[in-house]
């Protein structure tokens, strides 16, 4: 454990950037460096955290996968469906979902952009206990003339060796997160 952590610090370290300080722009009072250094700051050290995520196994891909347009980070557009497993019951439930949520807009499409599960395994004492898969669904609507709304849906299922998968029904899908997308913004997002 202690070489993990030693080895963490030591790729955080080196993820930190170095500056000088030397402010080219004298102008700026003593506050507006102070921000713009904390700026600088926060940033490197959230490349150095998604590095040593990355190199450990720990990111989550939902939110390494946002796109920032104009300072607001939006979930990416996902409108084809890619889903080889039964996917007409999940995409209709989330479907139904989001027209219950925002019954003024108009749904455009309804993907689900991976191939298959994401599947991963519950640990227990060193030992395999259970198996979880994950699926993400995204809805496109358009709201109006103001806009769009794209909204994420999970469908997760576990089950332990030797039994069948279970779908929490309570979740099943699980609404995780919608997105007020402005015209300006969907036309650059669109470009992602």
């Amino acid at each position: 454990m202690k070489k993990i952590i030693s080895s963490a610090l030591l790729l955080l370290a080196m993820g930190m950037p170095l500056q000088a300080q030397v402010y080219k722009d004298v102008d700026k009072t003593p506050k507006e460096r102070l921000d713009d250094f904390l700026g600088e700051t926060e940033q490197g050290m959230k490349k150095a955290g998604k590095t040593i995520g990355d190199f450990l196994g720990i990111n989550s891909k939902t939110e390494t996968d946002e796109v920032e347009v104009d300072g607001v980070r939006y979930m990416p557009l996902h409108t084809v469906n890619v889903f080889y497993a039964d996917s007409t019951g999940m995409i209709e439930r989330c479907r139904t979902d989001f027209a219950r949520r925002y019954p003024r807009a108009t749904i455009l499409s309804v993907a689900i952009p991976q191939e298959t599960w994401t599947e991963t395994v519950v640990k227990e004492n060193k030992r395999i206990t259970a198996y979880k898969r994950t699926a993400y669904c995204y809805v496109l609507g358009r709201d109006g003339a103001d806009g769009y709304i794209n909204a994420r849906y999970v469908f997760r299922q576990q089950r332990k060796p030797g039994n069948r998968w279970v779908s929490p029904a309570s979740s099943w899908p699980g609404f995780e997160r919608a997105d007020a997308i402005p015209n300006i913004h969907f036309s650059k997002l669109n470009k992602h």
